[in-house]
């Protein structure tokens, strides 16, 4: 049975409830609750239900749910944090004399005890709130609630940037070596989600920009960081409603187009299919590309042999695509092949993985080889969490992996995902029920993997509290784990058997305790170029925040290409780049570099290049990458490719990442290809009060010559100077540029009743060659003011069931009252 809910107030907007969630190999149990139930057992028969929430929630786990029992429950210590989460699910309205079948009005469970605002939240659960009854002390509200609920509510909904950890904290956040650039709480995404999940980023090799892409209960939003102080959503797509998403990105150069595309891959257990979403038009606009029903439920998805910053293909490999713990096979893992990225091809299904829960890949080339299928070198591992063992297996033939081993450990309760060390030879393990079972606290295993046949842990790490390690990213000699309700963890690996903590954050600081439960940090994501590190909470929203654990960046330098581009003769045979190292020399430095094709082909008027360049602490200055140009006696236009700079290790920041190098042809005149201007968008939607709107513009099909366009705003219902700002003026790309450009319009904010309003932005007089493309810009401003009539609030994904009649109701009284006072 399947309630879909309107939330009102403390954390959201339509919420659904689903009793039964599958997040794991099987089935989440339901527990119970009755007031005169015994807190002992697992609370998981009707006959013999539990007591208390507390007791009932510290026997669960992640999906789980609860149904309690019509009769009277005081509230106490973390109750209303608990009937707040979404991670567990807990709902009243059942009776023991139907043994809990049949949620209904008339079993009325009353909570006494918490402050009214959260009467219509615990409404939508199911639940009745008695609150403050004057003359009975024991409806009254605990005062110390009074603070914490204040100290939560003021966290859970306000924006927060540029607040430093001083003295173990950081405004509310208890904190070590690591600042808060900026935090976006839920209630400030369009959608208004209840809570949040996964957490992905890239860097868009188009335009430098970089981007957090968040799981959502109800959907997957997709936020500008490149102010990281002032994160800017691009666009929400909608899903099923779910507390369980998982997001990739991959990004790759489409030479029809001569730019980058990238498309986020986002899998859910919801039963809502695979989603593919088209990031290439950010940051105007997001679209959903396809909705792939191959399988309607998985855990994880993975993509193989990628950068993790930009989501390109690395070193020459393909990208591959792998579903983990789906609804198809016993949740087996799957292979898809991406030459489509809009239509992965299946390549394989081995059919005796069992159940995989999360998964990473790397490949190797070293003695290990000698253990892989045939001798595979390089021998592309996948290592897959297999809930009791970590599995790995050789993928290097995608249509017949090979399993290699399959490792348990000692107190394992659920393996749940990890990541490999630098040098490859180790796996850092969560599992994510030990805590809570065995009574431990945060414990971290390292797992050798210099016998692929044999592998063993050797280490761990042991943190200070009980909260549970959930996900970890290795980024040079750090781990970046998120550890629930602890936040973010930092950990320095540069001795893989003995990891070290050198910095923490925590984004669940309210209540304080660090306890083996499910909500806080659910993801964490190191690899922007820029170094800010993204983390989503599952209660809080969205953090982005700058490391200064164990070094600080100011200290180690910055990594930057010279120039951005250059246009070289064919004849040419060598093109030296230089890559610099300034602002700092501490700690030993090393970035990696590879050449992307983009119309100029690897073989053909390259020899594609990759490799790392090393600094040694102390030492600055500038190093060179050697790309050889292959010279032919084809007559052809200027062609292009790029140099992408990526994993930075030794701490130092990375400002240019990308270098553009043209090559002209020296065979003979040939045609010049200037290209075609053209708007990427021809309309879109504002609110009065939104203060700019940008505006995108490509050069396409070539990039000969210097080309100019001239832009203007025209008036149609909106005017110029009340409704938004004239603009005009010209935009240029030089020779050999194709990188987009962008128009900001202003919108004037007024308090005027007036209806929707538009007017135009126009391109014209192409200069250089250039031919134009779309070149008119329709903007509608939608007003604001008290005069827009009411909307009833979007639903959250797009799960069955009917709405509630009470939030329609009023919301329809409501527009009908504003037609009367409008005389319509």
């Amino acid at each position: 049975m399947k309630f879909k809910l309107t939330s009102i107030g403390l954390a959201g907007l339509l919420l659904a409830i689903t009793p039964n969630v599958f997040g794991h190999g099987g089935g989440h149990p339901i527990r119970y609750i009755a007031e005169n139930g015994k807190d002992a057992g697992e609370c998981g028969k009707p006959t013999a239900p539990c007591k208390t929430i507390a007791y009932t929630v510290n026997k669960s786990s992640k999906g789980d749910t609860i149904r309690m029992s019509s009769g009277k429950y005081h509230a106490k210590d973390m109750d209303i944090f608990y009937l707040l989460n979404d991670m567990v699910s807990i709902s009243g309205g059942y009776s023991v004399l139907d043994r809990f079948r049949k949620q209904s009005s008339s079993n009325v469970t009353t909570i006494v005890g918490l402050p009214a605002e959260y009467r219509e939240r615990l409404a939508e659960k199911g639940f009745k709130l008695l609150s403050d009854t004057k003359g009975n002390d024991e409806y009254r509200i605990k005062p110390e609630y009074v603070e914490l609920l204040a100290k939560y509510q003021k966290i859970n909904t306000s924006f927060e940037k540029n607040i430093d950890c001083n003295g173990g904290i950081a405004g509310d956040y208890p904190c070590a070596n690591i600042n808060l650039q900026s935090h976006l709480p839920l209630n400030q995404m369009s959608s208004t989600p209840s809570s949040g999940n996964d957490i992905w980023g890239y860097r868009d090799l188009n335009n430098g920009n970089e981007y957090a892409i968040m799981g959502l209960l109800n959907g997957t939003v997709v936020v500008n960081v490149t102010d990281p102080t002032a994160p800017k959503e691009v666009g929400t797509i909608s899903g099923v409603s779910s507390s369980w998403r998982d997001v990739k990105v991959y990004q790759y150069f489409d030479s029809s187009e001569n730019k980058y595309k990238a498309y986020a891959y986002v899998t859910t257990e919801g039963r809502g299919g695979f989603q593919i979403i088209d990031l290439t038009k950010a940051p105007d606009s997001i679209s959903l590309a396809n909705t792939i029903n191959v399988f309607q439920t998985a855990h994880n998805v993975y993509l193989g042999n990628i950068d993790y910053s930009t989501g390109l293909p690395v070193d020459g490999q393909n990208a591959y695509l792998y579903i983990a713990g789906s609804n198809n096979g016993n949740g087996s893992y799957r292979i898809f092949d991406l030459t489509n990225p809009i239509e992965p091809s299946l390549v394989t299904t081995p059919s005796t993985t069992g159940y995989v829960h999360d998964a990473t890949n790397l490949t190797i080339s070293d003695s290990r080889t000698s253990q892989c299928s045939g001798g595979h070198n390089p021998c592309e591992l996948f290592i897959d969490f297999n809930e009791t063992s970590m599995d790995i297996w050789d993928t290097t033939n995608k249509s017949s992996p090979v399993k290699l081993s399959a490792t348990s450990y000692d107190g394992v309760q659920y393996t749940h995902s990890g990541w490999f060390s630098q040098d490859k030879n180790y796996i850092f393990i969560q599992d994510e029920l030990d805590e809570q079972r065995n009574g431990i606290n945060t414990t971290l295993y390292v797992m050798d993997i210099s016998d692929l046949e044999n592998p063993s842990i050797v280490g761990s790490y042991v943190g200070p509290t009980r909260a549970i390690d959930h996900n970890g990213f290795t980024l040079g000699d750090k781990y970046y784990m998120s550890n629930y309700k602890r936040g973010l963890t930092v950990l320095d690996v540069s001795t893989p058997t003995n990891p070290v903590e050198i910095g923490f954050f925590d984004t669940f600081p309210v209540p304080a305790a660090d306890d083996a439960q499910f909500d806080g940090a659910w993801g964490a994501y190191p690899y922007l170029p820029s170094g800010n590190i993204l983390v989503s909470d599952i209660s809080n929203g969205l953090y982005i925040l700058k490391d200064n654990s164990g070094t600080k960046s100011t200290d180690i330098g910055q990594l930057e290409f010279l120039l951005d581009s250059a246009t070289f003769d064919e004849a040419n045979s060598k093109v030296t780049v230089a890559v610099s190292r300034s602002s700092g020399s501490r700690n030993n430095v090393s970035i990696q570099y590879a050449t992307q094709g983009q119309t100029a082909t690897a073989g053909e008027d390259f020899t594609a290049a990759s490799g790392a360049l090393f600094w040694e602490s102390g030492e600055s200055g500038v190093k060179y990458i050697e790309i050889e140009i292959l010279d032919d006696t084809v007559e052809e236009p200027r062609e292009s490719l790029v140099i992408v700079l990526s994993n930075v290790q030794g701490g130092a920041s990375l400002d240019v990442p990308t270098f553009s190098i043209n090559i002209k042809e020296s065979d003979g005149a040939v045609q010049a290809l200037p290209g075609e201007v053209t708007l990427t968008d021809t309309s879109s939607s504002v609110l009065e009060s939104t203060a700019t709107n940008t505006i995108t513009v490509s050069r396409t099909g070539g990039s000969d010559g210097d080309v100019s366009v001239n832009y203007a705003t025209q008036d149609d219902t909106a005017i110029a100077g009340q409704d938004y700002t004239a603009a005009n003026g010209t935009l240029t790309w030089a020779d050999g540029d194709s990188t987009d450009k962008t128009i900001e319009l202003s919108i004037i904010n007024d308090s005027l009743e007036e209806p929707e309003e538009q007017f135009s932005l126009v391109l014209s007089d192409p200069q250089g060659g250039a031919s134009i493309g779309s070149s008119i810009y329709t903007l509608s401003i939608i007003a604001n003011d008290e005069s827009t009539p009411p909307t009833t609030p979007p639903e959250s994904g797009s799960g069955g069931g009917g709405g509630p009649i009470l939030p329609l109701t009023i919301t329809g009284l409501l527009g009908l009252l504003w037609l009367r006072r409008n005389n319509q």
